[in-house]
């Protein structure tokens, strides 16, 4: 058996009695002057008064109380005694706060009473200054890095990898079998990662710690946004590495994008919104006396026809104010009422009330294909009614005078995707980017809010939308939204 520590005479062991509990006493007796095994910590503060106790193993829950009270206890009595917990289950995250509360090492109790008694042995020998045997140490670490949710990669003064925890694994796409041994610099960006490494090492050398933004890399060769906290690592005054916590600032760097558009749009929001009402007053004025003007020069049919012209644009700007002033109430006003919605027969009524009221000088083709096996899904059927009357009137808006319009459901990894597609004339790459923007339009009426508006009620139902065009062959609009609304929402692309 490992040689036992060094001057412990009283050591207290707090566990329930045993047949476990019992042969490890036995075990420690062999190596302790004496061991006092107690079921309680009423028991155990009792002993304080009366032995000098020099050393704790106890169990993580006890009868009445747990180790955390114990601890308290020796804080707030100033007893400055190592506490080894030893428990029969693995609690990463409870081991790290126990650990961090004051408790030396948390082991668990694997395989027989004589091998759990060897390990305590070992961690007591490293409490009273002896070398941690490699194992142990490897497994307190672990132990630490492994109930940390930030990844965490340790690596040695010459910039090779000694561990990485599992978030570290997840984040990156490696495994740490793979990942050790390998130069830091594999994780960032090439032809530049050992140069960066090198001057990161130094700083965290020089200065203990060091903490900056950069670019790191996936598995995949994925980059991203990262913040990273390097510290270095000082075993019995030997200097052997540094440690490095990372901070994936992806999605940080994306709400800060998403919350700088939205502000953008806030503004243009209220300057459109101070516009319109200015615009509609002296709209109405110019309106009524056009009227009254078209009705004093009946008997002049040319003057007459200038009128109409003019009536005509009034009432076109109108309509233009009006959408505004819909599209900003709608903004403000949006709420959404969620029910069950039988994506089939939705569409299948909604296409058949939309084609019903196209032109009949028009040779446009109307397809709805319904696909078997599409589950409902929660969402507000008025939105809806909105979202594909916009994208369905856009499509046939791109086709000129015949064309086909057709509309196909389809369900895929927790979402049911709407696919509509036209034959008109497509949409320009350098557009795709702007055609969800309110009051982008490339039409000769209307201000360009049916889209935008499509959009807010996609994302507000945490969906997306995703665009394919070619132009002169037509083009494909695809919204997914999720069966669940409590599943991960999926992002905006175009493709």
């Amino acid at each position: 058996m490992t040689t036992g520590p060094n001057h412990i005479s009283h050591l207290l062991l707090l566990d329930a009695v045993s047949p476990y509990s019992d042969a490890l006493r036995e075990h420690l007796a062999g190596v302790c002057q004496q061991v006092h095994l107690v079921p309680r910590l009423s028991q155990a503060y009792a002993l304080f008064a009366d032995f000098p106790i020099e050393a704790i193993i106890s169990e993580v829950e006890l009868s009445d109380g747990k180790v955390e009270d114990l601890l308290v206890f020796l804080h707030r009595e100033k007893l400055r005694v190592p506490v080894i917990v030893l428990s029969a289950n693995a609690e990463p995250e409870r081991a790290a706060r126990i650990i961090k509360a004051g408790g030396w090492d948390y082991l668990t109790k694997q395989g027989a009473a004589s091998l759990a008694a060897s390990r305590v042995v070992t961690s007591f020998n490293a409490y009273q200054g002896e070398p941690l045997a490699g194992d142990s140490q490897m497994r307190h670490q672990a132990l630490l890095a492994s109930a940390i949710s930030d990844p965490v990669i340790s690596f040695d003064l010459a910039g090779r990898v000694v561990f990485c925890n599992p978030a570290a694994e997840k984040l990156f796409g490696y495994e740490q079998d793979f990942l050790v041994g390998q130069p830091l610099s594999l994780i960032f960006a090439a032809g530049s990662g050992d140069l960066l490494v090198d001057l990161l090492l130094a700083k965290a050398v020089g200065n203990g710690r060091y903490s900056r933004e950069v670019t790191l890399h996936t598995a995949a060769q994925k980059p991203f946004p990262a913040q990273i906290a390097m510290s270095r690592i000082d075993s019995a005054g030997v200097l052997s590495g540094c440690v490095m916590v990372v901070r994936d600032l992806a999605e940080q760097k994306l709400l800060e994008e998403n919350l700088l558009e939205m502000e953008k749009l806030a503004s243009l929001g209220k300057l459109v919104e101070g516009i319109a009402h200015e615009v509609r007053n002296p709209v109405l004025i110019m309106a009524g006396f056009a009227n009254r003007l078209q009705q004093k020069l009946k008997e002049d049919p040319g003057v007459q026809r200038y009128v109409r012209i003019v009536i005509e644009q009034i009432q076109r700007l109108e309509r233009m104010v009006a959408d505004i002033e819909g599209y900003l109430q709608f903004v403000k006003d949006h709420q959404t009422s969620l029910t069950r919605i039988d994506i089939n027969a939705f569409l299948s009524a909604l296409v058949d009330e939309f084609a019903a009221q196209l032109p009949g000088d028009r040779k446009i083709r109307v397809v709805f294909e319904p696909s078997a096996g599409v589950p409902p899904v929660r969402a507000d059927s008025n939105d809806l009614q909105v979202l594909f009357r916009s994208i369905m009137q856009n499509s046939i808006e791109a086709m000129a005078e015949q064309g086909t319009l057709a509309i196909s459901p389809s369900y895929d990894h927790a979402f049911v995707s709407l696919c509509i597609s036209d034959t008109g004339c497509g949409i320009p790459d350098d557009k795709l980017g702007e055609i969800f923007n309110p009051f982008v339009t490339s039409k000769m009426s209307g201000v360009g809010v049916g889209l935008a508006k499509a959009y807010l009620i996609v994302e507000a139902h945490g969906g997306s939308i995703d665009i394919a065009s070619k132009p002169g062959e037509g083009t494909a609009v695809t919204v997914s939204l999720p069966v669940d609304r409590r599943k991960t929402s999926r992002t905006q692309t175009a493709a």
